[in-house]
């Protein structure tokens, strides 16, 4: 059996290389964030199949950092994903907010 583990890079960290580049080259369902203005974008993916099978989890959070870094979490349940989802899509418009009430007070 070989590891599947992600050695140091892009996927560092991740349980799964396999997994972590398949999640990383799919369009997400749902996405938020930005890496230019807020250093991180976020995808919500459900039921991602890999070599026409479906992955373990029904649904993934996915998120790449400013640094090129991607991770990923898996959920087996999709109303638990969709409310950690909704809290990254409410933090970052609480930013977006704050930054531009930042602007407006710039004279």
């Amino acid at each position: 059996m070989t590891n599947d583990i992600p050695g140091p890079g892009r996927f560092e960290g991740n349980d799964s290389l396999a997994v972590s580049e398949y999640l990383a080259d799919i369009d997400a369902d749902r996405e938020t964030g930005s890496i230019e203005d807020w250093g991180y974008w976020y995808g919500l993916i459900f039921q991602a199949k890999m070599d026409e099978k479906f992955l373990p989890a029904v649904a993934y959070i996915v998120w790449e950092d400013n640094y090129g870094f991607f991770s990923y979490s898996s959920y087996e349940d999709v109303a638990i994903a969709e409310m950690e989802f909704k809290q990254i899509e409410q933090d970052y418009a609480e930013y977006l907010d704050e930054k531009e009430d930042d602007f407006v007070g710039v004279s």
